[in-house]
Parts: structure tokens; sequence; C-alpha cells
């Protein structure tokens, strides 16, 4: 279970451009005329036709370090990114506290996350392994805990909890 991608932003410029906690992707392209940098070849799966249209203000980086990228946000070369929260935590580290999470709207804010192995004897039997082990232990409060631990409680709001118990639990 984890939050969708979300923009991340300086918080100064969100400020200064009244940016709300959810909104339009294409208006930081059309409105706003800012710039990010993506993976080359991701897939931002819902949002990938929306940076399709913005060719001048989407740029493909080779590289995959995600840590570069967040160097680029930084160093004001680029004005956002879409990114995971977790992962956009890691990669601040103490400087997340300057940054705003935005959801983007039309994106469901909440989706099941899944583990993936190769298709072999051994991947089988470590995904029967992992969900054995979680159909044990995901009701326990303490993983809910766990679950919850990568996300700044800003971010953390009823839906979080609701869909843990209403769709996380019941699978």
């Amino acid at each position: 279970m984890q939050l969708n991608v979300h923009i991340v932003i300086k918080q100064k410029l969100a400020d200064k451009l009244n940016l709300a906690d959810e909104i339009i992707l294409d208006d930081l392209f059309r409105k706003n005329n800012l710039n990010m940098v993506k993976i080359a070849g991701r897939p931002y799966m819902e949002i990938d036709s929306v940076l399709a249209r913005y060719p001048s203000q989407v740029s493909d980086r080779s590289s995959g370090s995600i840590t570069g990228m967040f160097e680029m946000l930084e160093n004001d070369r680029i004005d956002f990114l879409i990114s995971d929260i977790n992962v956009a935590n890691y990669a601040l580290k103490e400087n997340a506290e300057h940054y705003k999470y935005i959801a983007i709207k039309g994106l469901k804010n909440l989706e099941l996350g899944y583990i993936g192995c190769s298709k072999t004897q051994w991947g089988e039997s470590a995904i029967q392994d992992i969900n054995n082990v979680l159909s044990k232990i995901k009701s326990q409060p303490e993983y809910l805990d766990i679950l919850s631990s990568q996300y700044n409680k800003d971010v953390l709001n009823n839906d979080y909890y609701n869909f843990y118990h209403e769709q996380f639990l019941k699978r």
C-alpha cells in the first residue's frame, strides 16, 4: 500500500504560485510555464500523455540516478519533479521540510503495491513466502505503523487509513 506519485516542488515556489494541495498537472506547464525532468523510459502511467504534450518543458534524464534529479531540483535547474513521497523524503533528507508534495488531480491517491520476482521456481517460492508472512502480519497495528512511518504526517489522512482497512486488509 502506497501513496501515488506526487509533484515535489520547493515550498517557496509553491507559495509564490499559490499552489493548492491537489492540482491539475497541465496547469504547471500551461499556466505556470514550469519545467521538470524525468527518467527516460520510465512509465508514469496515467500521466504519460500529459507529459508528452510538453516536450520543451519535460526533459529526459538518461541516468537513473534519483539523487541526481533531486540535486537538480535543489539547485533550481528544474522547477519540480514527479516522485513517490518516500523516495523524495530519502533523497531530500534534512531538506525535505523546504518542499511541498502536491497530489495530482485525476490520479488515485493510494494504490496497492506489489513485489515482483523472476519467473523461476525460486521466485515463485519467494513470493509465496512473502504472501504467507504478509497474511499473518498485515492486520497488526505495528505493521500499519511501519507502513505509515515512511511518510510525513502531513500527507497522511483518513483516506490513507480507510484504504488500509477497506482495501488492503481485504486482499
